[in-house]
């Protein structure tokens, strides 16, 4: 990037790269996750996992019963505590996925097709 400071032109080199651990689309993880985003908990919220951010209607993420402020607390039984760890559950090799979440103050098991 080319800019005027003082009047002298400097160039410096930019980077851009996203934070995967602060907001990941679920497709990105799994195809049976799209339409949903992802972000970190936040910690007022006191609860290990991911946060589901938003859910696309009629995608596939919808029609497996996920909602906006669902946390996913584990992924096929194995508990996890952020979204660094629920990221680095993925790509995931078993033919079935199934996530545990919590949805005000409730838990429920969502199998993914």
């Amino acid at each position: 990037m080319e800019f005027l400071r003082g009047g002298r032109p400097e160039q410096v080199e930019v980077r851009l790269r996203e934070d995967l651990d602060a907001r990941i689309s679920g497709r990105r993880l799994d195809d049976r996750l799209d339409g949903m985003m992802l972000v970190r908990v936040p910690e007022r919220m006191r609860l290990p996992g991911a946060l589901v951010e938003e859910v696309r209607r009629n995608s596939r993420a919808w029609q497996s019963g996920l909602r906006a402020g669902d946390v996913i607390v584990a992924v096929n039984q194995a508990r996890v505590r952020d979204l660094a760890e629920l990221r680095g559950r993925f790509p995931h090799s078993e033919d079935e996925l199934a996530l545990e979440i919590r949805r005000r103050g409730v838990a429920y098991l969502v199998p993914l097709d």
